[in-house]
């Protein structure tokens, strides 16, 4: 149980970067769809540029982290006792990446806006509907 306590924590991080990027949506739209389009791309940009930073502090820290289990070789309670710091690299990595999604997925979002392309795409118009002449016959079911 001890092993794959730790496997699950890296797993974890390391599929939600995958997921990040090209997989799946971590935004929260709350009134997005209704925004103009250059004030959407702006909250966007900075929730990018928010998590990106969250990840990269994260990462930063982790990074010490991974270095003290380096150097006193701890080991996991239990059984097993096998050392730690596969895991807490993998979860270095898993954080690092997920970072990164950030920026690619930000620098996506502003390529597809300056293009018009997806949810910045300009609205559909509306047809024009055809004058009915005034003597034409009632349409029937």
């Amino acid at each position: 149980t001890d092993f794959i306590q730790y496997m699950n924590e890296a797993l974890v991080f390391l599929a939600v970067a995958y997921v990040q990027t090209d997989r799946g949506s971590t935004s929260i739209e709350l009134l997005q769809a209704h925004y103009p389009p250059r004030l959407k791309v702006a909250v966007r940009a900075f929730s990018y540029f928010l998590g990106f930073a969250c990840c990269m502090f994260v990462a930063y820290r982790g990074w010490y982290m991974l270095e003290k289990l380096w150097i006193t070789h701890d080991v996991a309670a239990g059984t097993w006792k096998f050392p730690l710091w596969p895991f807490e690299a993998s979860l270095v990595a898993g954080i690092f990446f997920m970072g990164w999604g950030f920026v690619t997925t930000g620098i996506r979002d502003l390529i597809n806006f300056k293009h018009r392309r997806g949810p910045y795409a300009p609205a559909a118009k509306k047809p024009k509907a055809e004058p009915v002449p005034p003597d034409a016959p009632a349409a029937s079911d």
